[in-house]
């Protein structure tokens, strides 16, 4: 008879169990990748929920305006930081996506301002402190004249 060796009934044990924890361990590391895909898809989501609205905001709020100037004001009032410099609005929000100063700006929301005759044009733009743009807008509105009889 021949020499036959069997395999213990250890050593398989041993050899299902390290197939079964490379197993989990591929398929954790699958769970953790989609979850971290998740993560930026819904911060991605927050950041551009929040750019539409205040884009929609600042073009409403220029929608009462009856001259450049007075767009300006309107802005000027509603944003507490805002800062006006030649004809360009911008105001910054921080990362809970309040109103602050520059130096604690993660967002930067910038309406630039053009009167063409009887049109108020805005250019509403809404940037990450890096200079990506998440969301632009761009509106007109006529101006009402007040008619002479």
């Amino acid at each position: 008879m021949g020499n036959s060796k069997r395999a213990r009934p250890s050593s398989l044990f041993l050899i299902e169990i390290i197939f079964s924890i490379l197993f989990f361990a591929v398929a954790s590391s699958v769970c953790v990748q989609i979850l971290a895909k998740a993560h930026t898809m819904s911060q991605e989501a927050r950041n551009l929920n929040f750019a539409v609205i205040e884009c929609s905001s600042a073009a409403e709020i220029l929608t009462a305006g009856e001259s450049k100037a007075d767009a300006e004001s309107l802005i000027s009032g509603y944003y507490n930081y805002a800062k006006t410099e030649d004809g360009k609005i911008t105001v910054f929000f921080d990362d809970s996506f309040s109103e602050c100063t520059k130096k604690d700006g993660a967002y930067i929301l910038t309406c630039s301002l053009s009167e063409n005759g009887k049109m108020l044009d805005a250019d509403i733009v809404l940037n990450t402190a890096a200079g990506d743009e998440i969301y632009s807008l761009k509106t007109g509105h006529h101006i009402r004249r007040e008619v002479l009889q």
